[in-house]
């Protein structure tokens, strides 16, 4: 168990200036419902948090959980000022995953269900992104000491995973289902 406190002093982020619609010297005509930003230095960004993790072994089974709160904060002044005292963007407060992982000489598997909460993606909190839990899997068999044949699937159920908000709203996608066939050598 761990529990930590960071500061950032001059932190870089993007500011949102202003919204639209309208027309704005440098940048020309916002549409509704947009804005505009630009990278600024905040005073501070602010963590504080408490990081768990615990690992139980059972015979050829060993069992994992972590868990991670995460309350951060922007301090800032100036141009940024609307920002002082928001989450960063793009910070989740809880993470969390459980895995178990199982050594059967020479079958070897791993299972993985991984969650991240909501989260901002923008610096005034207009646009959130979802959380997301997934599950991942492995599994390989040894077919000599020196050869191993392995399977490999990341959010196997493929949850849709938000990384962002992309032009006219759609959601840019991070994670989709991804799946690995291959052969390993050990000389």
């Amino acid at each position: 168990l761990t529990g930590y406190w960071n500061r950032l002093d001059h932190a870089i982020a993007n500011v949102t200036l202003a919204r639209g619609p309208g027309n704005f010297p440098g940048v020309g005509f916002v549409a509704a419902g947009g804005g505009y930003a630009r990278r600024q230095n905040l005073d501070a960004v602010i963590a504080k948090g408490v990081e768990a993790q615990a690992t139980l072994t059972t015979g050829p089974l060993e069992w994992r959980a972590t868990y991670a709160f995460t309350d951060a904060r922007v301090r800032a002044s100036g141009a940024a000022a609307a920002l002082d005292g928001r989450r960063p963007a793009q910070v989740a407060r809880h993470m969390a995953s459980f895995a178990v992982r199982g050594d059967f000489d020479p079958l070897r598997i791993d299972l993985r269900l991984r969650h991240t909460g909501a989260q901002n993606d923008d610096d005034v909190g207009l646009q959130r992104l979802r959380a997301a839990t997934t599950l991942d899997a492995a599994l390989s068999f040894a077919l000599s000491k020196t050869i191993e044949l392995g399977l490999r699937g990341e959010n196997l159920f493929d949850a849709l995973v938000p990384a962002a908000f992309g032009a006219g709203g759609a959601i840019e996608r991070a994670s989709p289902r991804t799946l690995w066939v291959g052969v390993s050598a050990r000389f």
